[in-house]
Order: structure tokens, then C-alpha cells, then sequence
């Protein structure tokens, strides 16, 4: 089945399958089926369809926000296996069979984790960060999703990933500004334990298994 699969700085964010005659829309708004934080990216910045004669097709949808595929701009372009649209400073690598070479080769990423995604979502147990400090004090962060992302771009971004192991989490920007139990989070992925703070700019969290 043909996906895209979103990078940041060549790390893994999400991949999302594509089905025929259902429109992905690409954009800043959340209510694009695939949203990238990030002001490089139009609010509605492109829109991929596959129709029934097994074509995938991309077209841009602002004027403003070229489209960029393999390092050609064009309004539209038909993908194919192995395609690099550049969104801002994101990338999306159309597959229409497997996992990007490229990908698969990064030692952060297991290449089985994104295909079991969905599978294996659900099979660690139910945990929750809380909000330790500022307005917010208090308020609980269920970690129900297969990929939870936290924070904000220039103030540090992180994504937590919810698989068979535990929760593990990894930066995608700003990583001086991210911390995990009063250290430095750097460029590493890290599983999270019971009772364990995580920093984000300012802002305090725990993070509890079973509650």
C-alpha cells in the first residue's frame, strides 16, 4: 500500500497510508490530515490524491508555498517510488511498497515500527505526562496515540512514541532546550520511565505508567 512518511532532519515524525480516491491535505491548519507545525508551511499547502489508475498525484495549493519535488518545482507532479517533496524543512518520501532505503538504515527507527505502528499502538500500558509548573499546573496529557507531539517550534519540539517497549521520546527541534530528569536530551531517543520530568523550554512535566 503506497505512504508517505514525514521526516525532520532525516528522524522519523509519522507515516500515513494513502487510499484510492481519498485526498490527503498537507498543511499548517490542523485540520489537514497531514499537519506540519511549522510558519514554512501554508496554512493549506498541498493536496495528494490516488486515483483508480493507480496514479499518485501532489498539487500545490498556494501560490505563496512552491511545491518541491526532488529538488524540482512544478504546480503538480506525479510520484513515484522513492519521490522527496520538500515541505519547509520537512520532508515526505512517497512509497508505494516499502519502507525508503534511507530510512530503514537509521538506527533510531526501527523499520518494523512503521509498518506495526497501528498494531503495536495500544500495547503498552496507559500512561500520562502532567504539567508540573505555569498556567497549566496540574493539567494531565494523555499518551493514547501511537505518536504524541509536544511543544512549540523555537521553543523545542519533541515527539513521544508509544510502541511494544514503552514510551520513548526524541527531539525534532531545539534540543538544548529539552531536558529529561534535569539532563540535557541532546539527539538521543529515550525511554521513558515511571515518574521521570521532562522539560520543554519552561514548562515542567512527569510522566506516570497506570494512572
Amino acid at each position: 500500500m503506497a505512504k508517505l512518511t514525514l521526516t525532520f532532519k532525516n528522524k522519523v515524525i509519522r507515516s500515513h497510508r494513502l487510499e484510492t480516491d481519498v485526498p490527503i491535505h498537507i498543511g499548517r491548519e490542523e485540520s489537514n490530515e497531514i499537519c506540519i507545525d511549522s510558519l514554512a508551511v501554508a496554512p493549506t499547502h498541498a493536496v495528494v490524491e490516488c486515483n483508480k489508475q493507480g496514479e499518485t498525484i501532489i498539487k500545490q495549493l498556494n501560490d505563496a508555498f512552491p511545491l518541491t519535488v526532488n529538488d524540482r518545482t512544478g504546480h503538480q507532479h506525479q510520484l513515484n517510488e522513492g519521490d522527496r517533496i520538500s515541505i519547509g524543512k520537512h520532508v515526505l518520501q512517497y512509497s508505494d511498497a516499502t519502507i525508503p532505503q534511507e530510512l530503514s538504515q537509521n538506527s533510531q527507527f526501527q523499520p518494523a515500527w512503521l509498518d506495526q505502528e497501528i498494531e503495536l499502538s495500544g500495547k503498552a500500558p496507559e500512561a500520562n505526562l502532567q504539567i508540573l509548573n505555569g498556567k497549566h499546573i496540574g493539567r494531565l496529557i494523555p499518551l493514547k496515540r501511537g505518536l504524541t507531539r509536544l511543544g512549540k517550534t523555537g521553543s523545542g519540539i519533541v515527539v513521544i512514541a508509544k510502541r511494544k517497549g514503552g514510551y520513548f521520546v526524541s527531539p525534532l527541534e531545539s534540543e538544548q532546550a529539552i531536558r529529561v530528569n534535569s539532563h540535557s536530551l541532546g539527539q538521543q531517543t529515550i525511554r521513558l520511565s515511571h515518574g521521570d520530568t521532562l522539560e520543554i523550554d519552561e514548562t515542567t512535566m512527569q510522566f506516570f505508567v497506570g494512572q
